[in-house]
This record gives C-alpha cells, structure tokens and sequence, in this order.
C-alpha cells in the first residue's frame, strides 16, 4: 500500500521550499540591484568622458566655468538626464601654480597661471546610488606660459584649535566685475584652497561654511557696519591676498537659569547677551559684536540655547519689566567660555538694582569663604565669597576712596587701595599661596 505525505512532512517540505525561494529572490533582487549600480556607473562614466572631450576641444582660453576662475562657458553645476536617470554634473576649473619654477613670488618667470586644473564630478540619487564618478586632467596652454594677470586669492580655514579644516564649503562671490564670479569649493586635507590669475579688483565676499559648524565670512561696509572686520577682500595685479577663517562645531546648548541672590526661581528675566567676537566698528568706534541678543528666561525661570557658536558671552541689563536687577553671582562664574560640541549651564543670581554695585570673583582656583572686606570712611562691610568665589556689596556710592582687602588661610593676604565704584563695576582676584 503506498503512504501519503504526514502533515509534518508536509510542512517541512513548505518549509524548505520557502527558504529556496527566499534565497533565490534575495540573490536575485542582489543581482538586479547590481545591474542597475553597474548600469547607472557605466552612465556617470560616459558623460565624465563626454564632458572632459568636449573641453579638450576647446581653446585653452575658453576652458573656464561661468563664474569662475578662470571665467568661460562651462556651467559648474547643472542636471543631466541620461536612460531616465538624473545625474548632477559638476565641473569644476582652477589656475594652477605648478612647483616646478617656483611658487608665487619665487616664480622663475613671474607666471602663477601655469596651466589649468579640471575636475569633473557626477553623482545621482534614486534605487541605484553609488559613489560619485570623478575624474581629473591637466590642461596645458599651447607654446609658453601666457601672462593672464590678476594676482592669487589663497583662503585657509582652520578651527578653535588652530588646526586645519578640510571639506569646509567657500563661496566666492565677487558682483564688481564682468563676468561675475560666484564660486562654490571645498578645502582640501591642509584646509586650503588657492586661486591664481584672480582678477584683480576688490569686493571679494568669502564665506565660509559646514555641516554642523559656525559660519565665518567677510562683511560689506554699510551704514550699520562702516568699519567691517574682516571686509570684503581686495585681490591686487601680481600679488597673493592671504585670508583665514575661522570656523568649528557649534556647541550643543547653553542652558541659563535665573534665581534670586537667596536662589529662589526669578521668572520672565530678560537679559543681555553678548559674545567676545567683533566683526567691525560703528561710527563711534563702538565694537560691533558677531554675537548680540535678548533672551527672556520665561515661565520656567530658564532658557536653553541650541547651537552656539564657540565663544566668551557675558551677560547683562537683567530686567523684569519695569524693575531692574544686578548679577550678584553666577555659577560659573561668567563671562562663561563656551566650547564648541559641548552642553554648558549657567545659573545668574539676581539682587534688585542699584545705581553703583561691586562684585568680587576670586579665582585662580575659586576660593569659597574668604574674608573679602570693602570700607572706606562711613563704610565698613565684610563677606565671605560663596561657593562661586563670588563676594557682592550693594548698594555703594559713587567714588575711589574704597579699599578692599581679602584674607583667606592658606593664601597671602590682599589689600588693594583706590578703589573704583561706577556703575556695576566687577574685580577679579588671584590670590597667591606664601
């Protein structure tokens, strides 16, 4: 008698029969995703080829991009659609100042131009995204070297460390000539990026940029900004115009809380905050501040600042409408160094205004429960400095006729005589061992 298939067996065989057939659909979804790569390779490849022929037919002269150094025909950027794949092309044209007689000055002929530097790059995006296709190639002129004039515009970018930053985006834009220059460019590995036979005129506008990190750049001189520092640069006949930037990863929050001097929770204080970097000077020789905004500690009694760019930020003018307050103390003690890729917090304590305060910070380390002793004739006050290093005397009169001393075991003691009160006035303190 002949047996049938048990149940068991049954799904067994359902079993194996899928795990081919899986198998197989993975290879074959691996195979066609392969073709299609390979297929969209072999594309980019073909308008890489057709793009440096037909530059290779080109006279020397016209072999630029529109807004380029040097200036010609070529787009730098633009959307080509091939087997209904759109691929972006990018081209992109320098001078180049070749070491072999000499650098910029030391040129043995005076030349810098040498010959010209093509790069072509084609990338796409869709199912079949591979790596972008990019080729390079020299293109010499036709006889000797033929002077081009202009001079060199050379930019280095480098972070808060003075180390150099490569792949940071430059955007060259210079509206004062024609053709216009409007050029996009990544540093290389030494954060450089060097353009030879720039035409010589000024009103060159740098700016300096990348993917989770501060922004640098040169500023034009207007009626708010007369004295821009740096300004737009000036590129002179024969010469290099060296410039730096500075840029780095923005720090990831700064948090504030506002508190009474006794540490109870002060809502809705506004206040000053201003960084320590300059970008100019107003009419009045007044620093212009990179970094100068109002900030309102709201319900919460704190506010969280996302993305700040690495700098020293001092705070002040703390207010709740109407009424004025003084920083008394602030844990750290500020101006607050803010780093970059860092999460920092900041707590200000606040005491009502009065026209002339004095507050102390000891430091270098900070030292907590210090004598600090402020007198004069008709004032005499003693405070011991906080868990802060801070010691504060509110309200003073207006004069120089104060002294301050402070003692602290451990430490010599400090007497400085001829003291100031104007307004809020702030002395730092480095206390010294025996």
């Amino acid at each position: 008698m002949k047996k049938g298939f048990s149940l068991v067996e049954t799904i067994i065989a359902i079993g194996v029969l899928l795990i081919i057939m899986v198998g197989v659909i993975s290879v074959l979804q691996l195979s066609i995703k392969a073709a299609g790569r390979t297929g969209a390779r072999v594309g980019a490849t073909s308008l890489v080829n057709k793009r440096m022929e037909m530059l290779r037919n080109l006279e020397y002269d016209n072999v630029g991009t529109v807004g380029g150094i040097p200036s010609g025909l070529i787009l730098q950027e633009e959307i080509v659609n091939l087997n209904s794949i759109d691929y972006t092309l990018k081209t992109f044209i320098q001078y180049v100042d070749d070491p072999a007689d000499g650098l910029g000055d030391d040129d043995e002929n005076g030349i810098a131009t040498d010959y010209k530097r093509v790069r072509v790059e084609i990338s796409w995006q869709g199912r079949y995204i591979a790596a972008p296709v990019v080729a390079v190639s020299d293109f010499m002129p036709k006889g000797i070297e033929s002077v081009t004039g202009g001079g060199t515009l050379s930019i280095s970018v480098f972070d808060a460390q003075i180390q150099p930053v490569s792949l940071a985006n430059i955007h060259i834009v210079n509206t004062d000539i024609v053709p216009n220059i409007d050029i996009n460019v990544q540093t290389n590995p030494q954060g450089k990026i060097v353009f030879p036979g720039s035409p010589s005129v000024g009103e060159y506008e740098i700016t300096v940029t990348k993917e989770g990190y501060s922004t640098a750049q040169t500023y034009e001189a207007d009626s708010s900004n007369p004295n821009p520092d740096p300004g737009h640069l000036t590129i002179l006949e024969g010469e290099t115009t060296d410039a730096s930037f500075a840029i780095d990863k923005l720090a990831i929050s700064l948090v504030i809380e506002t508190k009474t001097f006794q540490g109870l929770d002060l809502l809705y204080v506004e206040f000053d905050m201003i960084g320590n970097k300059i970008i100019g000077e107003d009419s009045g020789g007044q620093p212009i501040y990179k970094y100068s905004q109002n900030h309102d500690s709201g319900v919460t009694a704190r506010v969280s600042i996302n993305n700040l760019e690495w700098d020293v930020y001092d705070m002040s003018s703390p207010m709740i409408n109407p009424n004025l307050y003084d920083i008394a103390a602030s844990d750290p003690p500020e101006p607050i160094n803010v780093e970059p890729d860092t999460s920092n917090n900041l707590t200000l304590y606040l005491a009502p205004h009065a026209p002339n305060t004095l507050l102390i910070t000891i430091k270098d380390p900070l030292i907590t429960s210090a004598s600090v002793r402020l007198f004069k004739s008709g004032y005499d006050e003693t405070i011991l400095s906080g868990f802060t290093g801070q010691a504060f005397f509110t309200p003073l009169q207006t004069g120089i006729d104060y002294s301050l001393e402070v003692i602290k075991t451990g430490y010599q003691d400090y007497l400085l005589e001829d003291v100031e009160i104007l307004n809020q006035t702030e002395i730092n303190i480095i206390m010294t061992e025996p």
